[in-house]
C-alpha cells in the first residue's frame, strides 16, 4: 500500500502541504480497514462497506488551505456511513461530486449528487452515502464557526441539493473544483488565505440563494431537525411511531406528516429506514455473530421478523441472512 504521505514544494511560495493514501498495493483483504483507519484521520470518522470486500480500491489526496481543508477522495463501488461527532459541531463538511455519482442521505433527506452538484454535511448527525462506481468527490471541511459568520442557521441547509449548474451553487462548485486542481501553483500565504475565504463566500451565497428551497419557515425547519434527532434517540424503541412521537412532542399528527410533507420519505419510512440501516450494519457486524436475526432485528425496534425480513429485502435487494454471509462483510 502506499502510505499516506506530507510534502510540501520548497520556497517561500511553496503551494500548500499535501498528502496521499492509496490501497493499491495493500492485501485485497485489508484495503477496507486501512481505508477507514486512513481516510476517517483525513475527512472524519468513516465506514465504507463494498459489495465485493476484495474488489475495494481507494485513493485520497489532502491539503489544508488556511481554514478549508480539503480532500479529494477516489473509489470503487461502496456504502459509506459517517459517523457522528459528539459535543460540539467543530465543523460541516461540503460533498462536491467531481466523477460519477452518489446517493447522499441526511436530516431526512435524499439527495443524488451527479458531477458537479454538492450538499453540506452536519457532522453533527449520523449521514450514509452510496458511491456509484469509479466515484470521485471533493471534500471540503469548513469550520462551523465561519460558516456561521456569513450564514445564519447552517443547519438549515443539511443535504439540500445544490445544483453544479445553475445560479450560485455553480459558481461555488467551480471555484471550489478550480481552487483544489491549482493545489500546487506556487501561491504565497496571503493568496491561498483571500482565495479560501472567497470560497467560503460563495459557498454562503449559493445556501443563500437557496433559502426558499429549505421548506418554509426557519421555525418549521429546525422543529424538523429537533424531531429527527428525537427519532435518533427513540430508533431501537418498538413502541417508537408516527402517532406516539407526535404524542410525546406535543404536536398533532397532522402537523407532524405536514413538517415532512416536502420529503422525499414520509416520517413512518423514515423510521424504518434508518432501523434497517442499523440492523443491516449489525448484520455485517463479526461482534454480532452471536446472535441470530431475529434478536437483531427485536433490538433495533422490530416486532415481526417476517415483516422485518420482507422490508430488508425490499431496500437491499437480499434476505438478511444473505447479507449477513456476504464476503463484503467487514473483518
Amino acid at each position: 500500500m502506499r502510505e499516506s504521505r506530507r510534502f510540501a514544494k520548497a520556497g517561500a511560495h511553496a503551494g500548500p502541504e499535501l498528502s496521499r493514501f492509496s490501497t493499491s498495493d495493500a492485501p485485497a483483504h485489508r484495503r477496507v480497514a486501512l481505508w477507514n483507519e486512513h481516510a476517517s484521520r483525513a475527512m472524519t470518522g468513516l465506514r465504507v462497506e463494498p459489495p465485493r470486500l476484495t474488489e475495494f480500491d481507494a485513493a485520497y489526496e489532502a491539503a489544508q488551505m488556511q481554514e478549508v481543508g480539503f480532500v479529494e477522495a477516489r473509489s470503487t463501488r461502496a456504502h459509506v456511513t459517517h459517523l457522528p461527532v459528539c459535543g460540539a459541531d467543530p465543523a460541516y463538511l461540503i460533498h462536491l461530486q467531481r466523477t460519477g455519482t452518489s446517493l447522499n442521505r441526511q436530516a431526512g433527506r435524499e439527495v443524488t449528487l451527479r458531477p458537479g452538484d454538492f450538499v453540506l454535511c452536519d457532522l453533527a448527525q449520523p449521514c450514509a452515502l452510496d458511491l456509484s462506481d469509479d466515484n470521485t468527490m471533493l471534500v471540503l471541511r469548513i469550520p462551523a464557526a465561519s460558516l456561521r459568520r456569513r450564514m445564519a442557521n447552517p443547519e438549515l441547509f443539511t443535504n439540500l441539493h445544490m445544483r453544479g449548474d445553475r445560479g450560485a451553487s455553480s459558481l461555488a462548485s467551480r471555484f471550489a473544483a478550480l481552487l483544489w486542481d491549482s493545489r500546487e501553483a506556487e501561491a504565497g500565504p496571503t493568496a491561498t488565505a483571500k482565495a479560501a475565504e472567497a470560497l467560503c463566500d460563495l459557498i454562503s451565497a449559493a445556501f443563500q440563494e437557496a433559502r426558499p428551497q429549505a421548506e418554509g419557515s426557519s421555525a418549521q425547519v429546525l422543529h424538523r431537525l429537533r424531531i429527527q434527532r428525537h427519532i435518533e434517540a427513540r430508533l431501537f424503541d418498538p413502541d417508537l411511531t408516527p402517532a406516539s412521537l407526535a404524542a410525546e412532542l406535543r404536536i398533532s399528527p397532522r402537523y407532524l406528516h405536514r413538517i415532512f410533507s416536502a420529503e422525499e420519505e414520509s416520517i413512518g419510512k423514515l423510521i424504518l429506514r434508518k432501523r434497517l440501516e442499523a440492523c443491516r450494519a449489525a448484520l455485517a457486524d463479526p461482534r454480532q455473530a452471536p446472535k441470530t436475526i431475529s434478536t437483531i432485528a427485536y433490538e433495533r425496534g422490530f416486532n415481526n421478523t417476517t415483516y422485518f425480513a420482507r422490508a430488508f429485502r425490499d431496500r437491499y435487494g437480499v434476505s438478511p441472512s444473505e447479507h449477513r454471509r456476504s464476503p463484503a462483510a467487514p473483518s
